[in-house]
């Protein structure tokens, strides 16, 4: 039986993004010494294990609240009921958190998955705490 986590990491040879920005982070990120990075809208969790693998000293923060119906025209909650077969929004959002929170264990001494939205975890961090805020979250014009 395939496990969601499997689903998901099949899933990245279909996605695009790693092509386009993936290396822009680990590259800025090592210039300037960064030392704790926060990733807004974490989705598949691929950017968050491509940072983590390339930057062997940082601490990630990855913040998504994986919540469905925020854009309807945003074909991601499409794609992730496919990978899933799910027929349900929701429910394949929740099984996706629950695949990328399962495939960053291996990175658990120095990285936290916040399932929330960017302003609540926001409010749980000092001014200043992170060198690094990549924004990759919910890209309708009125959250941006």
């Amino acid at each position: 039986m395939t496990t969601d986590q499997e689903l998901v990491r099949r899933n990245l040879s279909h996605c695009s993004w790693p092509n386009l920005y993936y290396g822009v982070v680990p590259h800025f990120a090592g210039a300037i010494g960064a030392n704790t990075v926060a990733e807004i809208g974490v989705a598949y969790g691929y950017h968050a294990e491509s940072i983590l693998s390339a930057l062997l000293n940082v601490k990630y923060f990855g913040v998504d609240p994986y919540l469905a119906g925020y854009d309807p025209k945003d074909v991601f909650v499409a794609d992730v009921k496919k990978i899933f077969s799910e027929t349900n929004e929701q429910r394949a959002l929740d099984r996706l958190y629950a695949a990328v929170a399962k495939n960053l264990e291996k990175f658990s001494d120095r990285s936290k998955l916040l399932r929330q939205p960017s302003v609540s975890a926001a409010k749980t961090f000092s001014d200043r705490f992170f060198d690094i805020v990549f924004i990759d979250g919910d890209h309708t014009y009125a959250a941006v």
